[in-house]
């Protein structure tokens, strides 16, 4: 059984999303006040309305009011708020050797 498989079902077991430890970034948006991300590496931006997440393979832009980063441990991130204007994926290309 290869270490992916093992990762996979191991994550499972735990009630976790695979994706989460594939090494493939992921986020969960819980209604318009909650957003979990999987496969941070750090904070670009960070305002009360817009929060920057720099992620392995792209950046996450959060932009809305009252945005907190609730908790930042290891390669996951909690971002609460009021993320009426919207979620963005994409921008530019994360720094080599991430």
């Amino acid at each position: 059984m290869s270490i992916r498989n093992i990762r996979k079902k191991a994550a499972l077991a735990a009630g976790f999303p695979p994706d989460c430890v594939s090494g493939v970034s992921s986020l969960t948006l819980a209604g318009g006040c909650e957003l979990v991300l999987y496969g941070c590496r750090s904070v670009g931006e960070y305002t009360s309305e817009r929060i920057t997440v720099i992620m392995c393979d792209t950046r996450v832009t959060v932009s809305g009011e009252c945005l907190r980063l609730r908790t930042f441990f290891g390669d996951r991130m909690c971002i609460t708020g009021r993320m009426i204007y919207g979620v963005a994926l994409g921008g530019k290309r994360p720094p080599e050797g991430c």
